[in-house]
């Protein structure tokens, strides 16, 4: 209410429909451009940097001269699709021009600038940047317009025009002249934040040139950027999970609001849309003592601790960070794994399929002081509801911790599984219960497998990490859960005895109760109570986990799981389930489950059947100490 509000006052103020005031302000700012650098950054900002003795700043600054010396000797980039995608090369043109360009910025040498020119160059030469998949064109245009600005100063007119035309032609301009749209304009998901900022960038780059062509992206970008925002409401959330997603909506969010703010004078309210300020402990909140995120939906795989599962540094929480004010997000996790990568001298591979920390320079702009606390003040049990409720419970911010990660929800969210219900667990420093993630979109849509399509009898139901079979859920009669049902928190708390409870009945037709309920116990331990009412006679309820783990010992209702901690020692987890008569059953599903699927390394499902009695009653808690 108070955002709607901030926005009421100032369309009043303005004396015009919000619309028009929007209109009105960009259109006075594009008629008036500041010199180039302009582009999230100006001369000033950047002569800070070169002065700037704060020992994460210096740091940075050796990481992108390290990288920028490497891309400099790489190959030119080429128009190489990936079935349907050109995004893999897009991102390396976006991670190399970024990572130059700011190390010309940083030292002057010529030699990073020649190199991110022709980067710029060689990609202007393209056919097109693949618009039938605009994420490609919207990164491209991106890492071009950050050549095209930041080194300005460093071509000559001609070589300005050359970038400047295929920048318009290929990223911003219709052959009309009417801006490049699509269905990504309205897009609610990632695609909004990431498509306007890029486009966004361009505009900026170019708009004393084109100022007619720059006001429509500009307006269009702030008047749109709202709609995908609202996945963070109303608690920071968000729906998409912080596998991949969150991270790719987030820092391109910070992107578009950057050039706006810097072209235009402010943000036109963007930062005050619901859910936003609170998002900046989002990734505290899903990231485990065991470094592994709660990676629901489209995610990494954790036993194998890929880039997309195991937390890395992100640009945009630094962004976050510094916009509202809250250093101390950065002290537990971010300012460690910062240290970390610039730490790094890995040799970095020409061709990487995913070029994860491509804005990286940017955390240089968005950098802090390392705050006093010693740890975050997000809460250590949190519920984040919205379109993909999830709970945290947490016993602590050490290394030893319980976490908990309890997912609600439904499977036909954008990117979403068939795991409402299901959870991770971290003790101890590992990760005991997993997600394996998401699939190789390239190999399954080549291999004809309908990925996208949420319906009931879907292939992407087919497919073992996304649908019933590869999830820790309940299972009723082996079968998979209603597409069109919604998991929601029943309650929860998180006093002495933090609580989480979910409602599951519409993920199960034909039951008349469903819930899952886990508790975090004080001192160590954790217990997860399942309910499941209204069942035929003889139906069959199955638990199930996914685990890295060795499975040590099973007696009847007792197994204990063993797990080598980051020092080497072995730990243990003991799971009892309540119902003396249960017996664990032990799977291993390392191998590929289904046709051209993934392998899934090391991992192992455990389970146990119960049996629905005359009163069609189960119920049962399995405790994890």
């Amino acid at each position: 209410m108070a955002a709607v509000a901030l926005l009421a006052a100032v369309c009043a103020a303005a004396g015009a429909p919000w619309a028009e005031y929007v209109e009105m302000t960009v259109r006075e700012r594009v008629r008036n451009p500041k010199p180039h650098p302009r582009l999230l950054a100006d001369a000033d900002d950047f002569a800070r940097l070169r002065a700037d003795t704060n020992e994460l700043v210096r740091i940075g600054r050796e990481r992108v001269l390290f990288e920028a010396e490497q891309m400099r000797r790489f190959p030119l980039p080429a128009r190489q699709l990936e079935g349907r995608r050109l995004l893999a090369v897009s991102q390396r043109a976006l991670s190399r021009i970024l990572a130059l360009a700011m190390a010309y910025r940083l030292g002057g040498d010529v030699r990073f600038a020649e190199r991110a020119l022709a980067e710029a160059e060689a990609v202007c030469a393209f056919r097109d940047w693949n618009p039938s998949h605009f994420l490609d064109t919207a990164e491209m245009a991106l890492a071009v317009a950050v050549a095209y600005d930041w080194l300005y100063d460093a071509m000559p007119p001609e070589r300005r025009a050359k970038i400047r035309d295929g920048l318009l032609r290929h990223g911003l301009r219709e052959p009309n002249g009417a801006p490049k749209s699509g269905g990504w304009a309205k897009a609610t998901n990632n695609w909004g934040p990431v498509c306007h900022a890029g486009l966004a960038a361009g505009a900026v780059a170019v708009m004393e040139d084109e100022p007619a062509l720059a006001e429509k992206i500009l307006v269009r970008a702030a008047l749109a950027l709202p709609a995908p925002m609202r996945s963070y409401a109303p608690d920071g959330g968000y729906p998409e999970g912080p596998g991949f997603y969150w991270g790719y909506a987030t820092d391109f969010t910070a992107v578009a609001i950057e050039v706006l703010e810097r072209a235009c004078g402010e943000d036109f309210a963007l930062c005050r849309q619901p859910g936003f300020r609170e998002t900046v402990d989002y990734m505290d909140l899903m990231t485990g003592p065991s470094g592994l995120k709660f990676n629901y939906a489209d995610a990494g795989i954790s036993p194998r601790q890929d880039l997309l599962a195991r937390r890395a540094t992100q640009a945009g929480c630094w962004w976050l960070a510094r916009r509202f004010g809250r250093p101390d997000a950065l002290a537990t996790f971010e300012i460690p794994l910062y240290r970390a990568h610039c730490a790094d001298r890995t040799e970095l591979a020409p061709t990487p399929r995913r070029a994860f920390q491509r804005l990286f320079p940017l955390t240089l702009l968005w950098l802090q002081p390392a705050p006093p606390a010693a740890c975050t003040s997000a809460p250590l049990c949190r519920l984040l509801d919205g379109e993909v409720p999830v709970s945290v419970q947490r016993s602590g911010w050490d290394a030893d911790a319980w976490f908990v990660g309890l997912k609600g929800g439904s499977p036909s969210a954008s990117h979403g599984h068939m795991d409402a219900g299901s959870f991770v667990l971290d003790a101890k420093g590992v990760r005991w219960a997993v997600d394996l993630g998401s699939e190789d979109y390239h190999r399954m849509e080549s291999a004809g497998r309908n990925l996208w399509s949420t319906a009931q009898k879907s292939d992407r139901w087919k497919m073992f990490r996304l649908g019933p079979a590869g999830h820790n859920i309940l299972r009723v009669n082996e079968s998979a859960q209603y597409v069109g049902g919604f998991a929601r928190f029943a309650s929860f708390s998180d006093g002495p005895v933090p609580k989480a409870a979910l409602d599951l009945l519409t993920l199960y037709p034909g039951v008349s109760h469903a819930s899952r309920t886990g508790t975090l116990l004080p001192g160590g331990g954790y217990v997860l109570e399942d309910a499941v009412e209204g069942l035929a006679p003889g139906s069959v309820v199955r638990w199930q986990m996914l685990t890295p783990a060795r499975v040590k010992d099973v007696r009847g209702n007792r197994l204990v799981l063993a797990r080598r901690r980051p020092d080497r020692e072995e730990a243990e987890l003991v799971l009892t389930v309540s119902d003396r008569y249960a017996r664990w059953e032990v799977e291993d599903v390392g191998a590929a489950q289904g046709p051209d699927e993934s392998p899934n390394p090391g991992v192992t499902r455990v389970s146990f059947a119960v049996m629905a009695p005359e009163d069609g009653r189960v119920g049962y808690a399995v405790r994890f100490e």
